[in-house]
């Protein structure tokens, strides 16, 4: 009897999500709400206005599906057309792009960040589809290929598309950090290995991932210069540092781990690259305390990537020893 009634309980819930989706298709493309969503992007503005459109339903496609994320997974057979049909209104918006990506490449990465889990947590901390750590190497190397190519595209000021809308403006510079820090996080799944650590050896190893962040270091400079201005987000401003300090000491350790050697050679001290790790490790000193960041752990402990290096600096670079003697201070115990 007691089986009987969970079984009967769990087929109502499954025709409670099914009804529910059935309706969505009806309910998904409410115009009200799709009103709404077009003056908060001021579509007007928008230099692709036809793309755009179709990225504003994709939006309020999106609004549907964390709706119905509270009663069923992402991986949920039940939500597929909803989240294809996500991604069509998407596509549809890309096909109508004149001369690059970009404005895709936003709202991409709005949309589904919190479903692959790019940078920001999923959403309700369903990780059923983020594929870091849940597909095999092969297959992530596809995604995170394709995470890197569009930041490439979106960084490059070339492509950028000028839709003035405060929003947008105040999001552009988010969104590449977003994608950025995911990069060279998330990167290690590309490697087969035994654990982490043994793919962390072979991610320090490979010199296209060296390439790659001394590719995108500039452009993120360059975007940043841009954009950052722009946000509404006092956090960004933090991010900004911390992603500059991140990114520098990765291309820095992984170029020393490859060489074998700690000692940082003439040309990488003269670096602006050196100068920007010291300059924005020292600007975050303020954030020490914030263990809510993670930024104590992360940054500010010995034994951390951003240490390593700074060590590295101040034993081989005679003219940047002011500026390792500051940070180095931050690093004693208060």
């Amino acid at each position: 009897m007691l089986k009987n009634s969970i079984k009967k309980t769990k087929i109502l819930k499954i025709i409670l999500v099914i009804i529910l989706l059935l309706s969505s298709f009806v309910l998904v493309i409410n115009k009200a709400q799709l009103e709404t969503i077009r003056e908060m992007h001021e579509v007007n503005l928008s230099p692709n206005k036809e793309a755009t459109e179709y990225f504003m339903k994709a939006i309020n496609v999106h609004i549907y599906i964390l709706k119905v994320h509270a009663f069923i997974d992402f991986d949920n057979i039940l939500m597929k057309p909803l989240l294809d049909l996500q991604d069509y209104y998407l596509e549809k918006g890309k096909a109508l792009l004149k001369n690059s990506n970009s404005e895709y490449i936003l709202f991409w990465t709005l949309l589904n960040r919190d479903i692959y889990g790019i940078t920001v947590d999923t959403h309700k901390n369903d990780r059923s589809l983020a594929p870091a750590g849940k597909i095999n190497p092969k297959k992530y190397r596809k995604f995170d290929d394709k995470i890197y190519e569009m930041i490439l595209e979106y960084l490059d000021l070339k492509n950028d598309f000028k839709y003035e809308a405060k929003y947008i403006k105040g999001s552009k510079f988010n969104i590449g950090e977003h994608l950025i820090n995911h990069f060279y996080r998330m990167s290690t799944y590309r490697y087969e290995g035994k654990n982490s650590e043994d793919r962390l050896r072979k991610l320090f190893n490979d010199k296209e991932y060296l390439k790659r962040l001394e590719k995108i270091y500039p452009l993120f400079k360059e975007y940043a210069n841009k954009y950052l201005k722009y946000s509404k987000r006092e956090l960004n401003f933090f991010d900004y540092k911390y992603t500059v300090v991140r990114v520098v000491a990765n291309i820095y350790f992984t170029k020393q781990y490859r060489l074998k050697s700690r000692e940082i050679s003439k040309k990488d001290c003269e670096d602006i690259k050196a100068k920007d790790f010291l300059e924005n490790l020292i600007k975050l000193a303020p954030y020490k305390k914030d263990s809510q960041r993670g930024i104590d752990i992360f940054i500010f402990t010995k034994g951390t990537l951003p240490f390593s290096i700074l060590e590295m600096l101040d034993e081989s670079c005679s003219n940047l020893k002011e500026e390792t003697k500051k940070a180095l201070e931050l690093f004693k115990k208060e």
